[in-house]
């Protein structure tokens, strides 16, 4: 769970929650491009590399869901293009 902020990030992936239903019940979620980015800047404030598994893990598995374009544009605001460049590999 990440709680929101106030800044174009925050607000966009507000603007994109993603409903699943789960168990009879619906949940709302952060779009995936969304939760790689703060994954990839908490790597880099912290350098945990549970991150960079985390993020791995995501593009493994739902690959098909992840719209890279977008993922990019939103790396790209935060300054963590090269961050991606390397995940991505």
């Amino acid at each position: 769970m990440y709680p929101t902020g106030k800044d174009s990030l925050h607000k966009w992936a507000m603007n994109k929650i993603r409903k699943i239903k789960f168990d009879n019940n619906i949940i709302c979620v952060a779009p995936p491009e969304y939760v790689i980015v703060r994954k990839l800047d908490y790597f880099r404030e912290g350098g945990s590399q549970k991150h960079l598994t985390d993020i791995k893990k995501m593009l493994k598995y739902s690959g098909d869901i992840i719209d890279i374009s977008v993922l990019k544009s939103k790396a790209a605001l935060l300054g963590l293009q090269e961050q991606l460049r390397e995940i991505l590999k």
